[in-house]
């Protein structure tokens, strides 16, 4: 039944959102596991697995209606600033991240091309 878990299920057996919320509450079990003189009982992993997951719908959500919006159907870095936007910390982490990003990649650019632009070299001599 729809909802209902038996230990006969597997991993595998589950469906992609049920998978993705799975393996978000292993990884939310695993941060708190790590967190020294403090122990997290198995409701309050479960809670913020939950408050997790619905939040990560949001964003989804809004950044595609932000990207629909733009008549665009590639989500971008511009999409979550915006979402962002009311949270000024979280705004200047992703527009920092946002730009150390572009500038790897465009060293990255910079080599292949001057890897492709080398002298042949001369052999005759």
């Amino acid at each position: 039944m729809a909802g209902e878990s038996s230990e006969e299920e597997t991993y595998d057996d589950l469906g992609g959102k049920q998978r993705l919320k799975a393996a978000l509450h292993y990884t939310i079990g695993q941060i708190c596991t790590g967190v020294k003189d403090v122990t997290f009982t198995k409701e309050f992993i479960a809670t913020l697995t939950e408050t997790a997951f619905k939040e990560c719908e949001a964003l989804s959500t809004d950044v595609e209606l932000f990207a629909k919006h733009a008549k665009r159907t590639t989500v971008n870095t511009d999409d979550v600033k915006l979402y962002c936007r009311r949270n000024t910390d979280l705004l200047g982490l992703i527009t920092k991240k946002g730009e150390q990003l572009k500038t790897d990649k465009d060293d990255v650019k910079k080599k292949s091309k001057g890897k492709a632009k080398a002298p042949a070299i001369d052999d005759d001599d």
